[in-house]
């Protein structure tokens, strides 16, 4: 299928998601200077880092949206389950990490898939309170043959308020592998990824160097069994990332290790028409031990125009896992502060 790509409500972007082991400086290093829109302090070395509690009941805020990740250029109905659709959506950019599908069929072996996205909060809106982005993505790939296909990534974003700049949001390096077809129902692929430290509010934030994120998957089709418009799919990405510090610029642990559990189910209306409803579930670890939990929760109605033009909107919640006090759920279908809307164009060279 044709990557999605979008113009919609506010903020946009899939994926999520790269994780991976820190380096320690062997002597003090200097901190990076923080970014002009910021005035933490300075990141520390992991040597001055202050002792934290071992239970951090509250989860972090994920600090920057996720972009919606731009499909392969496939027919939009194939044997196999459909992928997990484009959106603006943290869900997605963990689930695909930025890689593309092989298409066994594929006629010729480069390809390049641009998308346009656009999400929006359903929140209420005023001077403080509104969030609006547009992204721009870029995927430049090679399928080297039928089984292996390497992609890069890259992701720009501009706010649509304030000053209004436009910046690096991600970069991955990927390689894709086809899979085997375990029995007539199931098919096993898998993925790995690269971060690039090209956001430079990573970089100087977080003090991000890289991270390596592993994606098998597991596709359910029942053709076999005379049932061509139900598919679905399930992925758990293990990834580990690395920074040059083992805390950010405000004091608290970045993550070192993530886990990302992601079921799917997908309903084809037609050739072109298809509905997909994705639920994830990120457990991360920080270098001091703690553990938080996040969920993003997304549905995602896809036209496939041509076979390079694909249009998307979504509808899709995420957040942290659970409310203040650390133990009752905050995972909900809608919420006023953290649900949106999303709307994308793609279109594959």
């Amino acid at each position: 299928m044709t990557r999605k790509i979008g113009f919609g409500l506010s903020g946009i972007f899939l994926a999520t998601s790269v994780m991976a082991a820190p380096i320690i400086p062997a002597s003090k290093p200097v901190p990076a200077q923080p970014s002009s829109s910021a005035a933490a302090p300075a990141a520390k070395p992991v040597e001055e880092k202050a002792p934290e509690k071992k239970s951090e009941k509250k989860a972090e805020k994920k600090s920057e949206p996720s972009a919606p990740l731009p499909k392969a250029a496939a027919p939009a109905v194939s044997s196999a389950a459909p992928s997990t659709s484009t959106s603006a959506l943290p869900l997605q950019e963990s689930v695909k990490l930025g890689l593309d599908d092989v298409n066994p069929e594929a006629k010729k072996k480069w390809g390049i898939t641009l998308g346009l996205d656009a999400e929006s909060s359903l929140h209420y809106w005023n001077d403080v309170n509104h969030a609006a982005s547009l992204y721009i993505t870029t995927v430049p790939s090679w399928q080297w043959n039928d089984s292996f296909k390497s992609s890069f990534v890259l992701v720009t974003r501009q706010d649509l308020e304030g000053e209004r700049d436009v910046f690096v949001h991600k970069a991955t390096l990927g390689l894709s592998w086809a899979g085997t077809q375990l029995n007539p129902f199931l098919k096993f692929s898998s993925g790995l990824s690269f971060g690039l430290p090209l956001s430079k509010d990573r970089r100087v934030r977080e003090s991000y160097i890289t991270g390596i994120s592993l994606t098998p998957k597991l596709d359910l089709n029942l053709k076999q069994v005379g049932i061509h418009w139900l598919s679905g799919s399930y992925t758990i990405s293990p990834a580990r990332l690395i920074h040059s510090y083992r805390e950010n610029t405000t004091g608290t642990s970045n993550n070192q290790y993530s886990l990302t559990n992601v079921p799917s189910v997908s309903i084809t209306f037609s050739d072109k028409l298809s509905f997909t409803s994705s639920y994830e579930f990120v457990t991360s670890w920080t270098y001091a031990g703690n553990q938080k939990n996040s969920f993003a929760w997304n549905q995602s109605l896809d036209f496939q125009a041509s076979e390079k033009v694909g249009l998307n909107a979504s509808f899709g919640t995420s957040g942290t896992a659970l409310k203040d006090n650390g133990v009752d759920s905050a995972i909900s279908f809608y919420d006023s502060e953290k649900t949106s809307v999303s709307l994308g164009v793609s279109v594959s060279i």
